[in-house]
């Protein structure tokens, strides 16, 4: 059949912009909610589980759509791109209501509300369009799909380096705005041309007969294999995104990386079956998993991030090659994607509403592991082809990677780390919080960062009372505790601590003294409480807030603090909102005319105190640097900002013999006449982290 090419060419940018407009409003939506429930990967989990989940309605409307005249679905769609074109409005991100319940159900609330109904639509273009397809040019149309899974990907590439550093939130959100209506005038067109060709149909040949439906109905195998591996793929994708945030390299950005990892293995599995190689990743798969299984956690991260980031993409071709590899007639896309999907929610639903309730650690990457290389071994020992004349080996092979299985099975799930003695290791929303004993030191771990740790008597095992880590008596907390108490004379202090950690500022508390902690996540406050000494053992009235620092402040009268610590900032869990030029007013406003505000900036991956610099510039307040470096067994390097409206801290300091009373301490005091960079100030509605990272 004669091709009309402006038809395809109409096809080919909806099927394109539909997908990347999804994923361009994704990192978008993430970037507005993660940062206010704590900034932690679970959170975009659970982002990318809300968005499988509209993709499948999506699907669903576009399967139930496909029973329809093309005439009938052709008026339905140009109706629908002109009333959502017209109505739909996403709100800035300032303007996002926030509900008040269980952070997972909150999140899928508040991102239904918004955003279901533009999503839901641009998830039925794909499949109608391939349907489109199919009825005007009689071939194939799944090359489409890779379009469209081209389409994602390149807006997940586009956003960190494009987007996000040139616009704010409210510029990006116009923006896919004004995409989104270029969208439905382009669908209208197509709509118009499928409408106007379809008169010469006879009859609906969306509506298949009898004997067709013989013929080309999918078997059952067929379908629960494309569930199960569109099942295991989500699973993959969503547990290796833990995996390698948490545990190997926690750096800001770096959760679109493994999504744009898996869409390119869907596009590249779906561009065409010869990419797809059984024999190649069937070996490569097992030789990856084996490193990682036996590579200590404690190697270069670089490699380790490399070897993860190679087993992710393997496991994604392997779970996409054996969809694409059964795809059925194009009459029966429809119901093809719609299990895709719905496989996809349930992968979704497993890492997370299921997982953190089953497991105290991410356990998910391990069940997947150990199924990639059952299904491989299985493979291996049923091979058919005709070709391979000695299949010995391949039995051999395969009874390895069994044993294999055992093997893994028994490394993940019995050998124990004998460096520490674990206490104890807890799940939920946030996060794996670990307690462990090393040398006499109780420490808690998040991922691969440490949280705090607390000496203890050998002799008699009960806790020093002596502060530790990033605020040892050289840190800054420790010096301008000591330099505040001098300013008041002694009085009692009132201290705001934004992030509770195990609590180790309350070490600095004397009697009269009031610490308000400000925690987000309940499992670290009964850790806090229950496995460590700091709050017990402190001389001063404390007092735990449960929920975010800034918001808890917001709603608040003015507290009168001397002194706000701002501890918040780890690895990836970077709540920017703490951070931003509204953050900081909400902060003095609750500060006394001599206080201060300590924000604890250490960090391996971003250089926050730039950031630091150019809020205070704006600000018109005091800013100081104090870095310290390790000096005991019982410190650790650290860098604090202190802004102030007044400069009694600045005398204070510069009249010490710093370098004789703290010679593993250092400070610099900014400049107030330096040049103000606006790229650097951070607000509700412009921030951009790739900015500032580490070189």
């Amino acid at each position: 059949m004669k091709k009309n090419y402006f038809i395809l060419i109409n096809l080919c940018l909806s099927v394109f912009l539909g997908a990347f407009l999804i994923f361009m409003i994704q990192p978008l939506a993430g970037k507005i909610i993660l940062p206010k429930y704590g900034g932690g990967a679970q959170i975009w989990c659970v982002c990318l589980f809300f968005f499988q989940a509209i993709l499948l309605l999506g699907y669903t409307i576009a399967y139930l759509l496909n029973y329809l005249k093309p005439r009938t679905l052709a008026i339905i769609y140009i109706l629908s791109a002109i009333i959502s074109a017209l109505t739909i409005k996403i709100p800035i991100s300032a303007d996002w209501i926030l509900p008040d319940y269980h952070p997972s159900l909150s999140i899928l609330l508040i991102l239904s509300f918004y955003l279901a109904l533009p999503v839901s639509f641009l998830s039925t273009i794909s499949i109608t369009t391939q349907n489109w397809h199919r009825i005007s040019f009689k071939d194939s149309p799944y090359y489409l799909y890779a379009l469209s899974n081209a389409g994602s990907f390149l807006a997940l590439l586009i956003y960190p380096f494009l987007i996000e550093p040139n616009l704010t939130i409210s510029q990006s959100i116009k923006l896919w705005d004004y995409l989104y209506k270029a969208l439905s005038l382009i669908i209208c067109v197509m709509a118009f041309l499928i409408l106007k060709t379809s008169y010469k149909e006879p009859s609906c040949i969306f509506i298949q007969t009898q004997e067709e439906n013989e013929t080309t109905r999918p078997v059952l195998s067929k379908c629960g294999l494309w569930l199960l591996f569109s099942a295991i793929g989500n699973i993959t994708l969503l547990s290796f995104t833990n995996f390698i945030l948490k545990d190997i390299a926690p750096v800001p950005l770096l959760w679109i990386l493994p999504l744009a990892i898996y869409l390119g293995a869907f596009t590249i599995c779906f561009s065409s079956e010869q990419f797809y190689k059984r024999a190649f990743f069937f070996v490569i798969t097992p030789l990856l998993t084996l490193f990682m299984l036996f590579y200590p956690y404690t190697g270069e991260k670089l490699l380790l991030f490399t070897i993860n980031s190679l087993l992710l993409f393997s496991i994604s071709m392997i779970c996409c090659g054996e969809i694409y590899k059964s795809r059925p007639d194009p009459k029966n896309l429809s119901v093809f994607y719609l299990l895709i999907g719905f496989g996809g929610v349930l992968g979704g639903v497993f890492v997370n509403f299921i997982a953190p309730y089953i497991f105290n650690n991410y356990f998910e990457i391990n069940f997947v592991i150990l199924f990639i290389t059952f299904f491989i071994g299985l493979c291996a020992y049923h091979c058919s082809d005709t070709t391979i004349k000695h299949k010995i080996p391949l039995k051999i092979y395969s009874f390895l990677l069994i044993l294999f299985c055992s093997i893994q099975f028994f490394v993940f799930f019995i050998q124990k780390n004998t460096n520490f003695t674990e206490i104890c290791v807890e799940r939920n929303f946030y996060g794996v919080s670990k307690v462990l004993l090393k040398e006499n030191k109780l420490f808690l771990y998040n991922g691969t960062v440490v949280h705090g740790f607390q000496a203890i008597n050998p002799k008699n095992q009960k806790f020093y009372n002596i502060p530790t880590a990033y605020y040892s008596t050289n840190s800054a907390f420790g010096i301008i505790n000591k330099l505040f108490r001098s300013h008041r004379n002694n009085k009692p202090l009132k201290i705001g601590v934004i992030g509770l950690g195990i609590g180790t500022v309350a070490t600095y508390g004397e009697k009269g003294d009031k610490f308000d902690f400000y925690e987000l996540d309940p499992q670290i406050s009964n850790i806090a409480f229950t496995k460590f000494g700091f709050l017990k053992n402190t001389k001063a009235d404390v007092n735990v807030i449960p929920g975010d620092g800034r918001l808890s402040l917001k709603k608040q009268p003015a507290q009168n603090y001397d002194i706000i610590l701002v501890d918040v900032f780890s690895g990836d869990s970077i709540p920017v909102h703490v951070l931003t030029k509204e953050a900081v007013e909400i902060y003095t406003k609750h500060l006394k005319k001599d206080g201060l505000i300590l924000i604890h900036t250490s960090n391996d991956y971003l250089n926050l105190s730039l950031i630091i610099k150019n809020l205070a510039l704006d600000l018109k307040l005091n800013d100081i640097n104090i870095i310290t470096k390790n000096d005991n067994k019982f410190s650790y390097n650290s860098t604090y900002c202190i802004l102030s409206k007044e400069s009694w801290i600045i005398d204070k300091i510069t009249r010490l013999n710093f370098k004789k009373e703290y010679p593993y301490t250092n400070y610099f005091i900014e400049s107030k006449t330096d040049k103000i960079n606006k790229n650097f100030v951070w607000t509700d509605n412009y921030s951009n982290l790739f900015s500032i990272l580490n070189k």
